[in-house]
């Protein structure tokens, strides 16, 4: 679906709209229509409530996202917390290599920090330690690197 309802997937569908429109060959008084018939549940419902003439202009697309964004998008503080939540909670899966994890780590603290306005919303030791603390690795290996880290991290 090109719209999610799904917590956190509706940003991500409201990305993928925007990198469709810059790759599509469609015209943009059709793009809205387009994107209606690949929608589906509630966004579908709302959609087809818009007026005609709206969604055949110009800007047919951005008047579409206007209306999904009032019911959809979470507000601002919601959006703060579901970011952070999805960094603090994030573990890693089994399947997943160390290196995966670690990009996917600094990924989700990447976006909490935007969606707070805050850049270094934790200090090095603190980061070290939640990702080490999710890592899934055995707790001898956690317990050495431990050992071997600088004063003034969290041990």
């Amino acid at each position: 679906a090109v719209v999610s309802t799904q917590s956190g997937h509706y940003g991500r569908g409201k990305r993928r709209v925007t990198v469709w429109e810059v790759s599509t060959s469609t015209t943009k008084n059709k793009r809205a229509a387009t994107l209606i018939t690949c929608m589906s549940g509630r966004p579908e419902q709302a959609a087809i409530q818009l007026k005609i003439d709206d969604l055949k202009g110009e800007d047919g697309v951005k008047k579409l996202i206007a209306e999904m964004d009032k019911l959809f998008l979470p507000d601002n503080t919601q959006q703060v917390f579901n970011a952070l939540d999805a960094f603090l909670e994030y573990k890693r899966p089994a399947d997943l290599s160390m290196e995966d994890y670690c990009r996917e780590f600094h990924y989700k603290k990447k976006i909490a920090e935007q969606m707070s306005d805050k850049t270094d919303m934790f200090d090095d030791g603190v980061l070290g330690y939640f990702l080490l603390k999710n890592s899934g690795l055995e707790q001898n290996s956690m317990t050495l690197i431990r050992a071997t880290v600088t004063p003034g991290v969290p041990r």
